[in-house]
């Protein structure tokens, strides 16, 4: 019985455990992504970050793929998901749930050095 999970987990690959916590995250937070924006970041960021060499990275993200944890319990899964939406238009959407998400490219502060999505400008707007 134990070889059934074992044999996902020996075949599936890191960018498709990364592709799937984000997908997870995603439907929890209520956003709507494609697979194919989530592909491409996953794409960047493991070229970005030189992951695909890391062996223990892989190790922890099939783990939390497949054990279903969540960013709130883990901080390797909260970063991925704070790089795939600063990646995005959530914040320039005002982060709005409703409108898909687009992937514009890595997110770097160096490159996007104005971009603070952190800023009032971002938040929706409340009635006073």
């Amino acid at each position: 019985m134990l070889a059934i999970p074992s044999f996902g987990y020996a075949f599936t690959s890191t960018e498709e455990a990364a592709a799937g916590i984000i997908e997870n995250e995603s439907k929890a937070l209520g956003i709507i992504t494609t697979r194919g924006d989530i592909e491409l970041f996953v794409e960047d960021y493991f070229t970005e970050h030189k992951m695909k060499e890391n062996v223990t990275f892989g190790l922890k993200l099939k783990s939390f793929y497949f054990l279903g944890v969540s960013s709130a319990k883990s901080y390797v899964v909260s970063e991925l998901i704070k790089s795939f939406l600063l990646s995005t238009d959530f914040f320039m959407n005002k982060m709005d749930v409703s409108k898909p998400l687009k992937y514009t490219g890595i997110y770097s502060p160096y490159k996007k050095p104005c971009s603070n999505p952190f800023s009032f400008f971002y938040y929706p707007q409340k009635a006073v």
